[in-house]
């Protein structure tokens, strides 16, 4: 079954990405926002991803990250 989790998108949280079940080596669609604006995205490890996006000035100032997951999840179907 499909469900979203919600992040605080800051430096401070990457650890608890890195944690999270579907963190590492799991493929998971993800939409980092911040009531304004949005970018929609697709990963196979969303704690490296979101590292990657931090270090973009654009993607920075965004503050949630909502990552949708499944146990059996085929992100394309997404």
């Amino acid at each position: 079954m499909s469900k979203i989790e919600s992040f605080n998108f800051d430096k401070e949280n990457f650890n608890e990405l890195k944690e999270f079940e579907f963190g590492l080596n799991w493929p998971v669609v993800y939409i980092l926002e911040d009531g304004k604006e949005a970018y929609i995205g697709e990963t196979n490890s969303l704690y490296r991803r979101s590292k990657e996006h931090y270090e973009l000035p654009e993607r920075r100032k965004l503050k949630s990250i909502h990552v949708i997951t499944d146990n059996e999840y085929n992100n394309s179907a997404t």
